[in-house]
């Protein structure tokens, strides 16, 4: 422990020295400008083409927002005011949108001035064929000229882009299939912004798609994607000078979009990549991931200073989130030191230093949790302690997973850590699940002697466990970029495989699910099985346990379950009592009647002893006494109450008997002892014969 203290002062005396050299290139961040907020403007002809284009993307998202300015644009005065149906409008959204996404045009192009005239014709281009697109000009702005909707050139147009875009994004047609939102330039950025800017119920999931990062080892791409998600859209949306509305649509295009170009490090830009599954997708290469995070300071930094305010994006990750923070207010701890912002020193210092500071956090609040839960939980249940270690390691796991990952500036370490942090959380999680299980368990079999729903929970609790581990072997081989389809039919030809090498194991397996499905006895009842008798332990998926009663614990495997009777004695509902009972010739009939009626009354009087099916009645003549037989059922829930009741039966049977005067025999004998040795008084008197009367039971 000391000399992590050491390594912690000699660090932090590093970070100090870094930040007084890194104070001399402090500098003050100049006021922020807002990026203005383009509304419904219909003013011009492009305002009209920009305002269509942000309200049609705006309303596929949600079906919501955005319909309000498409009526006016799509739509002339006299059919809004004819209240033209709404389903009109969305088709005429929706082809124009398809057009204008994949005909050839520069914005810069379109009239941006207010002229006089009420109808402007724009020509596009698309496979080098003309395209008009007609506008006319109302009171209240410019729109689309209802009228080219129904052109036989509009039509043809918008049927063959229609038919080519099925022809990308269908499998079962001939062709390439391309990804729909990654089908081309245009829709691979705009399902970037749609991510970056959570216009999509997706998100950023979307946004991670839109880059190649074949380069990048799983676990990084987790780490690295959403922060370089958010890096791309802000270089593109406010450096580059090639926008969304000026990409191609169509999927074949051999013109690659160059959105940036830095000299040393080389171009942002995209190409298109076949996926595993065969279908094709325009993403954005691996170069222009690493130039956006090397060029990505410096460009924040220089629209800073031009007075943009550069922090655009809603779904950003707490790397963002913290390096935005920094940007803003405390620029000077950008400064690079050691190959990384200084700043990321820092966090990593404090995290070394806050590490053991929340192993104890973590302890003292699991034990406090621990002990509230303890007064709520059934007598018998300890599992629960076990918790207190497993709850530091995810916590501390978590914090070190959510911050440092990002802030490594070796990669080789960084990924190093990463493997190891996920593993740890992995174990640690199948860790939890194991003793979830089995204190739930405990708690729902407590007070459960003999109980079916308690023998299958314990079953279940052991399958669950399993299912568990073998989950966390999968997630650990996710790590690693194995598939687990692969991964589960491994393990399934491995089951085969040891299933053939260990009969036996198929067979206690087998025996489990017998337990399951027949539920020949629970835990708790008194069984005989192979001649072993006890009481039924904990029943597991290899074997049985069982108590005997002299105390010993016998496994059995249960795979005789399978092969041999099991006698329950646990299910019976009435348990039999039958004995004699003798009484001495010489008792008067008289007596001997009452005695068997007063028996038959305490039969009848006590409320645990079955008064339909019993037999009491003088059953034989027995070679000393009157034999009474006495056959009677009791009604209790285990052998321990069976023995009382029986008990408090023989108990005042003998009271009855001692009331009525009623003598009990006992087997007597009479032994004839012979003296052999010779002795001078015999020889006088002759043999005598000694006689003595034994009683046995």
């Amino acid at each position: 422990m000391k000399l992590f203290w050491r390594l912690i002062l000699i660090l932090g005396i590093i970070l100090a020295v870094g930040g007084y050299l890194a104070e001399r290139e402090t500098r003050l961040s100049p006021d922020l400008s807002q990026v203005d907020i383009q509304q419904c403007e219909r003013g011009t002809p492009r305002e009209a083409i920009a305002s269509f284009l942000r309200s049609m993307h705006r309303y596929e998202e949600d079906n919501q927002f955005g319909f309000s300015c498409l009526v006016p644009l799509v739509a002339s005065p006299e059919e809004i005011k004819e209240e033209i149906d709404k389903s009109v409008i969305l088709l005429r959204a929706r082809q124009l949108l398809l057009l204008l996404e994949n005909l050839d045009f520069q914005m810069e192009d379109i009239v941006s001035d207010r002229i006089d005239v009420d109808k402007v014709t724009l020509p596009f281009t698309y496979q080098n064929k003309s395209v008009d697109i007609t506008m006319l000009r109302a009171d209240t702005g410019w729109f689309f000229d209802p009228s080219m909707f129904k052109s036989a050139e509009f039509r043809s147009t918008y049927q063959t882009l229609q038919d080519t875009f099925e022809r990308f994004t269908r499998s079962d047609m001939q062709g390439d299939t391309f990804v729909p939102d990654l089908m081309s330039p245009y829709r691979t950025l705009y399902t970037l912004r749609a991510g970056v800017e959570g216009l999509d119920a997706e998100g950023m999931t979307d946004a991670l798609k839109t880059m190649d990062m074949s380069e990048f080892l799983p676990p990084e791409r987790s780490v690295y994607g959403p922060v370089l998600a958010v890096m791309l859209y802000r270089i593109i949306t406010l450096h580059s000078t090639l926008q969304l509305e000026e990409l191609s649509a169509d999927p074949t295009t051999t013109r690659q979009p160059i959105f940036l170009v830095v000299p040393g490090l080389g171009t942002v830009t995209m190409h298109v990549v076949t996926q595993e599954n065969g279908v094709k997708a325009w993403k954005f290469t691996p170069k222009s991931l690493e130039v956006a995070w090397k060029s990505y300071d410096d460009i924040m930094r220089n629209l800073m200073v031009q007075g943009v305010d550069p922090f655009i994006g809603v779904r950003l990750s707490l790397h963002t989130r913290l390096d935005d923070l920094v940007q803003k207010h405390a620029r000077g701890l950008l400064v690079y030191f050691l190959k990384s912002n200084l700043y990321k020193w820092i966090i990593i210092f404090v995290l070394l230093v806050a590490t053991p500071l929340l192993c104890r956090v973590s302890s003292w609040l699991a034990n406090r949790i621990l002990t509230t839960v303890e007064s709520r939980l059934p007598s018998g249940v300890s599992g629960y302690k076990h918790f207190v270690l497993p709850a530091q390691i995810l916590l501390v796991a978590f914090v070190w997973l959510k911050t440092i990952l990002i802030l490594f500036p070796y990669r080789g370490l960084m990924v190093a850590t990463l493997y190891s942090l996920e593993i740890m959380m992995i174990g640690t999680m199948v860790w939890v699940v194991l003793l979830g299980v089995g204190v739930l368990t405990e708690i729902l079999t407590a007070g459960r002697s003999a109980s079916i729903r308690g023998t299958m929970l314990l079953i279940i609790g052991q399958i669950v466990k399993i299912l568990a581990i073998l989950a966390g072997l999968v997630a650990i081989a996710n790590l690693f970029n194995q598939n687990s389809t692969r991964i589960v039919a491994a393990l399934g030809i491995g089951g085969i495989a040891l299933a053939l090498a260990g009969k036996d194991t198929l067979e206690n397996i087998f025996g489990t699910l017998v337990i399951m499905t027949t539920r020949p006895f629970a835990v708790g009842d008194w069984i005989l099985v192979d001649q072993v008798e006890g009481t039924v332990e904990k029943v597991g998926v290899r074997s049985t346990s069982i108590r005997t009663f002299y105390n010993s614990e016998v496994t059995v495997p249960n795979a005789k379950f399978i092969t041999s009777p099991v006698d329950n004695m646990g299910r019976r509902t009435w348990r039999r009592y039958k004995t004699f009972i003798g009484v001495a010739y010489d008792t008067p009939i008289e007596n001997v009647n009452e005695f068997v009626q007063g028996l038959r009354q305490i039969v009848l009087d006590r409320p645990t002893m079955n008064k339909e099916n019993f037999h009491i009645v003088v059953n034989d003549f027995g070679p000393w006494s009157l034999n009474i037989m006495v056959y009677v059922f009791f009604k209790t829930a285990d052998w321990a109450e069976e023995l009382k009741e029986r008990h408090r039966f023989i108990m005042d049977t003998l009271a009855l008997a001692e009331t009525m005067g009623i003598s009990i025999t006992v087997p007597e004998s009479i032994v004839h002892l012979r003296q052999d040795e010779a002795s001078a008084q015999a020889e006088r008197t002759g043999p005598s014969m000694v006689t003595a009367k034994i009683s046995s039971d």
